[in-house]
């Protein structure tokens, strides 16, 4: 185990959530703080608004397109599974303003959400043979 985890591990504040057993849905919690430290950990922060796809290096270009698919992504969850009390999130059902606010409106996150299913399904082509094995 690295430092990092080690770390985490021993913090008396850190709340373990096994995500298997609780679905995804809406909690309240907007996550600015880890999206923006995402972004700028990788040097988006400046293009989040406006990201000039011409006067950018493909990687980074890439990048965001890749971050900003699974922001997407998860907002599209989230919106699916929309529970009111996030203390009951039991109940769950897709809320479409929600999903029209965060996305339905940004046809550029749609398409950075087609872009990170075409990579990740083309990395799942390509790992096929150790899949079988496996």
């Amino acid at each position: 185990m690295d430092e990092w985890c080690a770390e985490e591990e021993s913090d008396p504040k850190a709340i373990y959530v096994n995500i298997a057993k609780n679905r995804e849905s809406y909690t309240a919690y907007d996550g600015k703080q880890i999206w923006n430290a995402i972004y700028q950990e990788n040097c988006l922060v400046d293009r989040i608004k406006d990201i000039d796809v011409q006067n950018t290096c493909s990687e980074e270009t890439l990048l965001y397109q890749l971050v900003s698919g699974l922001h997407t992504s998860i907002n599209m969850h989230v919106s699916t599974h929309y529970s009111e009390n996030s203390k009951n999130s039991s109940n769950t059902s897709p809320n479409h303003e929600r999903y029209h606010e965060v996305i339905g409106s940004h046809p550029e996150r749609l398409k950075n959400l087609y872009f990170l299913y075409a990579v990740v399904l083309r990395a799942i082509n390509r790992a096929e043979p150790i899949l079988r094995s496996y």
